[in-house]
């Protein structure tokens, strides 16, 4: 990856996921007719991993930033109402997040590692995570 001066002094997540979603734009509209079936499938199987990758990512900075206590820095009152204002997600649906992030980090390493690959869904994660005594 090359390095820019808008780049320079950015933690390296964030220019990777800047990258990303500004390649994804311009591919977006791409015609998919011409993919083969069996290609098909396999893109499929990669965009789910894609996606289990980038909530494990979103779930560690959801982490991260309950850590750091970010939500009352910002004037909320907690990471969850945070997140519920500045990704307008439904209070329960944030509280569930901050939740599962901390799981995964302190109770549920392995299940961290698999959502880190890939390997399993997010969907799975949190099924782990409240089957989990």
């Amino acid at each position: 990856m090359d390095s820019t001066s808008a780049d320079a002094g950015r933690h390296r997540f964030s220019v990777l996921v800047e990258r990303i979603r500004a390649r994804l734009a311009e591919e977006s509209g791409a015609l998919l007719w011409s993919v083969p079936g069996d290609e098909l499938t396999d893109l499929l199987t990669s965009l789910e991993a894609l996606s289990a990758q980038l909530e494990a990512l979103q779930l560690q900075v959801i982490r991260e930033a309950d850590r750091q206590d970010l939500g009352r820095t910002a004037g909320a009152t907690s990471t969850a109402a945070l997140l519920s204002s500045l990704l307008r997600m439904r209070p329960e649906h944030a509280r569930a997040a901050v939740r599962l992030a901390n799981d995964l980090d302190t109770a549920l390493p392995l299940v961290q590692l698999a959502l880190n690959a890939g390997e399993i869904s997010a969907d799975h994660a949190r099924v782990i995570a409240k089957s989990d005594p």
